[in-house]
């Protein structure tokens, strides 16, 4: 959650780093990964891979964690919802929502694929 702890992964040789304040059910004042994103992606850019979760819900979550800088958006209640809900057929039905929706909000950004999804589509530097 911090930029020294980017730098200090990144001298282990981390191949990734994990974004995330764990649905800030650990620590209910850890910020979220939108607060400290900027930095982290400034140190670990191009050297590992950036995964990013806590309080993403949606497909527009995930399009916004791969506009910060995201390679990998994870959703953990929604799934977990799903599950408890109607097992692995709603946990499908979940997948394929947030799917859905984040191809909508790639297509009306004109974003070919997640790779292409921009910050300034957000918030215009």
């Amino acid at each position: 959650m911090s930029k020294e702890d980017a730098e200090k992964s990144l001298e282990a040789g981390a191949d990734g780093i994990f974004i995330s304040n764990h649905g800030a059910h650990t620590l209910d004042y850890l910020p979220h990964p939108f607060q400290v994103m900027d930095e982290i992606v400034c140190v670990a850019k191009g050297k590992a891979a950036i995964l990013v979760d806590g309080g993403f819900r949606r497909g527009s979550d995930a399009f916004k964690g791969l506009a910060f800088g995201a390679q990998l958006v994870g959703l953990g209640r929604p799934i977990l919802y799903g599950l408890a809900a109607n097992g692995a057929v709603s946990v499908k039905d979940v997948i394929q929502q947030v799917t859905e929706e984040l191809k909508r909000f790639m297509s009306m950004t004109g974003s070919s694929d997640p790779e292409h999804v921009k910050r300034d589509l957000l918030i215009k530097s």
